[in-house]
């Protein structure tokens, strides 16, 4: 990378993202931006402008959670960087790491109530905001909010005044973005009163019911202490807990072989909805997803006296209120995964401490016994059915991107994943509008990582309409998504819904659409797309249907 200082700060910045291999950013253009949209533009950076700025919130989300990198959005000051709140906060709660550039009125405007001037501390929810002044260091606090975002798994805001990308940048050194987590560990302890850098936690611990905490253990010396937990001494019944913070800093090509290594545990294993697919759910060893949504892994878990959480935050939708009794039962393993040969090595270590045949034994004569509990759950109606007759149509690989509403649920049952990432959707705030622009993100990633797996958006009819724009972004880059609308007027349970003309709304956009009214017509529809080379849009009519309750 080229270090002059004879660089504007503009053109320095760009050839740093362009160092760091960022390939893609989502925008929408703005005055107080201009000079670093310009600069993109001139790029070998691909500048997918959006039209609407809280889309390419959920688009850098989507690229983010594909590729297990940051993803990255550009908007101007004022409205721009308001219209951005909702896909900070939901990118925040479901912990992907996006960096958000937002415009800010010039340095010597600020306070004086200038055209779009805001204060930036509406972000609460972010894990922080940089504001790049005239200061030599600016490009190397850059660095530092790319570390950050990536090891913390938050967003964060960068803003940037006008005058600054004119100003010359000084800034030297290893502007390389770190991406392993003992190298950044070093560099905080080193660094340990850097406002940056506070909020990061980097020790290894074992973290049980009485919050004994050990700490500074590399993963040989951890599970020697897990070993000698009283817990784990007087457990007869133990599970497994996998969360999607086992996907650590690894690459997809290395997130795709984490089943390779999960497969030989004896133990048997159940996850959290973002971690579905991390150990294939036909694999006997996988019960299934526990939770909100979760059937057979709930009853499961009942029976357990031991549930070991590796990655999870156990939030509200994974460790249930009614649940009384599991937080004695639980023993959390705070490891950061720097490569797979740390799972590898994590693997190895469980397979010593619970090595007892009858173990694994016992849990599969209980699944042999409960086998037909999906069964009894759910009576198929005319919407579900439709759902399922999509999931089996679609290639078994596939990445199915959801809205917020019943489609979300019916997805979650009836998708059985084989691998990570098979279904990504807002499970903490439940956006709707997420849908659309996040699907577009993913479809991005899977470019720019040569990630051969089909991009499928589920919609509701309620959903779609938040930011159906976004279908002018699918059709000026003739992105291959399948845009799937389940049309069932209404709202959920509260009210019913007058819609438009789907069918002419997609036409208008220039995208193939087609009216789905028979469940036998759905796979012909897919197949016809799955041979074509651009995006379809299939508005699914359906009946209303009640969402089936899992047993707790």
């Amino acid at each position: 990378m080229n270090n002059s200082n004879s660089k504007k700060f503009v053109d320095k910045l760009v050839d740093f993202l362009e160092y760091n291999e960022i390939k893609t950013i989502f925008s929408y253009p703005g005055e107080q931006i201009l000079p670093f949209y310009r600069a993109v533009e001139n790029s070998n950076i691909k500048l997918i402008t959006v039209k609407h700025e809280q889309a390419a919130a959920h688009m850098a989300d989507g690229y983010s959670r594909i590729t297990n990198e940051t993803g990255v959005c550009l908007v101007t000051a004022g409205p721009g960087a308001t219209n951005i709140t909702t896909g900070v906060a939901t990118a925040y709660r479901d912990n992907s790491s996006i960096v958000c550039f937002t415009g800010r009125c010039p340095s010597k405007y600020i306070g004086t109530e200038f055209f779009q001037e805001i204060p930036m501390n509406f972000l609460d929810f972010e894990e922080g905001c940089y504001i790049c002044e005239s200061d030599d260091e600016n490009l190397s606090n850059i660095k530092k909010v790319f570390e950050k975002s990536l090891f913390t798994r938050k967003p964060i805001q960068i803003n940037i005044s006008k005058n600054v990308y004119d100003s010359i940048d000084k800034s030297f050194g290893s502007l390389k973005i770190t991406k392993n987590y003992k190298s950044y560990e070093k560099y905080i302890n080193n660094h340990n009163n850097s406002e940056l850098c506070n909020k990061l936690h980097t020790k290894y611990c074992i973290n049980t019911m009485n919050n004994e905490i050990v700490e500074n253990l590399e993963i040989i010396e951890y599970f020697e202490n897990l070993k000698n937990n009283e817990l784990v001494q007087k457990s007869k019944n133990p599970m497994l807990l996998l969360g999607q913070g086992i996907f650590g800093q690894l690459d997809y090509s290395e997130i795709i072989h984490i089943d390779e290594i999960l497969k030989t545990l004896k133990i048997p294993i159940v996850t959290t909805y973002p971690a579905r697919g991390v150990i294939s759910e036909e694999n006997e060893k996988c019960f299934g997803m526990i939770g909100r949504r979760g059937y057979f892994a709930n009853k499961y878990l009942k029976n357990c006296d031991l549930l070991i959480n590796l990655g999870s935050s156990l939030s509200y939708n994974t460790i249930l209120e009614s649940w009384n009794d599991i937080n004695s039962k639980i023993i959390n393993l705070d490891i950061n995964i720097n490569c797979i040969s740390d799972i590898e090595v994590i693997v190895k270590n469980f397979n010593e401490i619970f090595n007892n045949p009858d173990i694994f034994q016992k849990h599969c004569n209980y699944e042999k016994n409960n086998k037909n509990i999906f069964k009894n759950i759910l009576e198929f109606k005319d919407y579900s059915k439709k759902v399922k007759k999509l999931i089996e149509s679609i290639p078994n690989d596939s990445i199915i991107i959801t809205d917020a509403g019943n489609h979300t649920v019916f997805t979650s049952l009836f998708k059985k994943c084989t691998l990570p990432k098979s279904i990504i959707s807002s499970h903490s705030m439940g956006t709707m509008g997420f849908g659309l622009p996040c699907s577009i993100g993913v479809k991005y990633g899977c470019i720019d990582k040569n990630i051969n797996r089909e991009v499928i958006n589920i919609n509701g009819d309620g959903g779609i309409q938040m930011n159906i724009q976004e279908l002018a972004t699918v059709a000026k880059n003739n992105l291959k998504i399948l845009i799937v609308i389940m049309k069932n007027s209404r709202l959920n349970i509260f009210c019913d819904l007058d819609n438009p003309d789907y069918l002419k709304i997609g036409e208008a956009y220039g995208i193939t659409s087609k009216l789905v009214k028979s469940e036998n017509e759905i796979k012909k529809c897919v197949d016809e797309y799955l041979k074509g080379s651009g995006p379809l849009i299939l508005v699914v009519e359906c009946e209303d249907e009640s969402l089936p309750k899992p047993e707790y």
